[in-house]
């Protein structure tokens, strides 16, 4: 980043490796650090909170949304199961005089 740190907003913080290893890894190496970042910089604690809350979200719809191989799977297993049911009777119904 060519901006200095306690100008960073929001958006800065997310695109910042360390910020988002200590968001998004239980035993990140750099958890100490941003902690004391936070205590230091009290007048940053909103965009870092927004920008925590942002990395988390974005992560979570990562791993709801399957990759190309998986939805390819899928859609596999959908066609076999589709074409190893077996196919109903055809009726034929006669007009019948009344």
């Amino acid at each position: 980043m060519n901006k200095n740190i306690a100008q960073y907003v929001a958006e800065d913080f997310v695109l910042e490796d360390t910020f988002r290893s200590w968001v998004l890894e239980p035993d990140s190496p750099h958890r100490a650090s941003w902690e004391a970042y936070l205590l230091q910089n009290p007048a940053q604690k909103d965009e870092i909170l927004t920008a925590k809350s942002l990395l988390v979200a974005l992560h979570s719809l990562q791993e709801e949304t399957p990759d190309q191989k998986e939805v390819d799977a899928m859609w596999q297993r959908i066609q076999a199961e589709i074409q190893a049911e077996p196919q109903p009777e055809k009726r034929s119904y006669s007009s019948c005089a009344v």
